[in-house]
């Protein structure tokens, strides 16, 4: 989807912008601890080799902060993964 459809919008573009207003109204809707969640998957060759899915343990201001707590997250996980898969390779 991009802004040429912008003036005349199909039914694609409505059905993505109801998903991002759904996702905006979302935003702290948890009553109860206002704490976003946290959720990636990393894939080898198809198959699942590491996953998480967890509430995060501070109570961000904005959706922006609660992506950069998950991306950090997510990050970590891969660098972990990386020197992992290196530890296999031989040396060449």
């Amino acid at each position: 989807m991009h802004i040429a459809g912008k003036n005349q919008p199909t039914n694609e573009h409505w059905v993505a912008l109801k998903r991002v207003m759904r996702y905006l109204k979302d935003w702290a809707n948890d009553i109860e601890d206002r704490k976003s969640c946290t959720g990636y998957i990393f894939l080898f060759q198809g198959a699942a080799i590491s996953w998480n899915s967890k509430k995060q343990q501070t109570i961000t201001l904005s959706t922006s902060e609660a992506e950069y707590i998950a991306l950090a997250s997510a990050f970590q996980e891969a660098l972990w993964l990386k020197q992992l898969a290196d530890e296999f390779q031989p040396e060449l």
